[in-house]
């Protein structure tokens, strides 16, 4: 177990999804269950390893929705999320 503060937190998330997660989006994952609260006294910490299941987790939902929608090859040119937002077809 791994356990860190919020801020901590908010910054290993940071580096680990390569873009920016405040302290508030940590606390919100913590407030509503998605990640277990540890500490006393008003101490909030959180285990790394409970933040990176999530965000594993998290991740892998999103590849698997895209996959039953626009198919196996997500890295085609006309199944990614651009693509489809900017194409029309007439």
């Amino acid at each position: 177990m791994s356990l860190v503060t919020i801020p901590e937190a908010s910054r290993w998330a940071s580096d680990f999804l390569e873009k920016e997660v405040l302290p508030t989006n940590i606390s919100y994952l913590v407030q509503y269950g998605k990640v277990k609260k540890h500490g006393e006294n008003g101490s909030t910490m959180v285990d790394l390893n409970d933040l990176k299941k999530y965000y594993d987790s998290y991740n892998g939902k999103r590849e698997v929705s895209w996959k039953k929608n626009l198919g196996n090859d997500l890295n085609s040119p006309f199944t990614s999320p651009a693509c489809c937002e900017r194409t029309y077809i007439s």
